[in-house]
């Protein structure tokens, strides 16, 4: 519970200043991003907290901290992301809804941490493989890039880590390494 407590500002319909101030900051860096990527290169990924997803966690700590339902706004971090990249064409993918269905058959994080459960791998793979794809093929039939796909040999063996069957090669587009396992 400590972990998602540090979240909480983040999803208050009523933040403290100090909130606009790091998301500001976030922003910022993202902008960075943006400015040093090709155009049409970058997709931002909204990735959920646990207590976005996890309500019986969110009523917990809604409990300790005197906070309502009320006070919740789950959709915020993703909004503000999309409200800021909108002018710029950047997609944005919020992971919110498919997490919040997925944590319905199954926990998608590991009780009182910030990384996902092996449901929450599939849960995000599965919501992010068709914008994936559908950029990659977008890469490798631009004007300005080979036909085809650049290929580099084999990954080191480690490097394609939890892929327990054989993976293709890795696929080097500009400065982004996508491998495909199934």
């Amino acid at each position: 519970m400590e972990v998602a407590e540090r979240y909480v500002e983040f999803v208050l319909r009523e933040p403290p200043p100090e909130t606009d101030q790091k998301f500001r900051d976030t922003l910022a860096v993202l902008d960075r991003i943006l400015e040093r990527t090709r155009p049409g290169r970058l997709v931002i990924a909204v990735l959920p907290s646990e207590i976005q997803v996890n309500s019986l966690l969110r009523q917990e700590i809604a409990g300790r901290l005197g906070l309502s339902a009320e006070d919740w706004d789950l959709s915020r971090p993703a909004r503000e992301v999309a409200r800021h990249f909108r002018a710029s064409g950047v997609p944005v993918i919020d992971l919110l809804p498919a997490f919040i269905e997925a944590e319905k058959a199954g926990f998608t994080y590991i009780q009182d941490e910030s990384h996902w459960t092996a449901h929450g791998n599939q849960t995000a793979a599965a919501a992010l493989k068709d914008v994936v794809v559908a950029q990659i093929r977008r890469l490798v039939t631009a004007p300005a890039v080979r036909s085809g796909p650049v290929v580099a040999p084999a990954a080191p063996s480690g490097s394609m880590s939890g892929c327990a069957s054989p993976c293709p090669p890795v696929v080097h587009l500009s400065s982004v390494s996508v491998g495909i396992c199934p």
